[in-house]
């Protein structure tokens, strides 16, 4: 199933969630992001396609993110340190997860 969504350009319509206003969709968005991060292979695309960043971004600027959404965001932290994929390029965006994540 997940290998569909993926094909169909199931994280671009995530990422477009992402910048809505309305935190439903934003709280999907998280959710699917999570369940994503459980695959090492999609967790990669999501790197690749600097995902991690506009979630990042999504979370400065929404001011109430919910106790379920940042524990999604932790999971996502948590699985990139699992399929070891802290890199240096990405340790600013990883650290700022952790961060936002951690909130609670």
């Amino acid at each position: 199933m997940q290998k569909e969504f993926i094909t169909y350009g199931g994280i671009s319509k995530l990422l477009y969630f992402l910048q809505q206003k309305d935190k439903i969709f934003y709280q999907l968005s998280c959710k699917c992001f999570s369940l994503l991060s459980d695959s090492e292979e999609h967790l990669q695309l999501m790197i690749d396609q600097e995902c991690l960043n506009t979630i990042l971004i999504s979370c400065l600027r929404t001011k109430d993110i919910d106790v379920e959404t940042l524990k999604e965001i932790t999971k996502i932290f948590i699985n990139l340190i699992l399929w070891r994929k802290v890199q240096p390029e990405n340790i600013e965006t990883i650290c700022s997860l952790a961060d936002i994540g951690l909130m609670v």
